[in-house]
């Protein structure tokens, strides 16, 4: 679910705690997701998510993106600190 939010830290933490709520009752259900959202997933995530092509993704994004620059935002190989 996207939707706005005030400019407030702890109103946005508790979005995010629900949306990830959300997100996981609907993998549950057998749902996914578009990629880009307000879920943010960890590597594990994303591993559940591609199933057994996670791994070739993975190469393709370390040999064509590096830096993680395309697509930063999902942070798919758990680069990020």
């Amino acid at each position: 679910i996207l939707r706005s939010m005030p400019q407030d830290e702890q109103a946005i933490a508790q979005a995010l705690i629900y949306n990830r709520s959300l997100f996981d009752q609907s993998r549950d259900l057998g749902g996914t997701r578009y990629p880009i959202s307000a879920v943010q997933l960890e590597r594990a995530d994303w591993e559940r998510h591609y199933g057994p092509e996670f791994e070739r993704l993975a190469a393709a994004k370390r040999r064509y993106d590096p830096d993680n620059l395309l697509a930063s935002g999902p942070d798919m190989l758990g680069k990020r600190p």
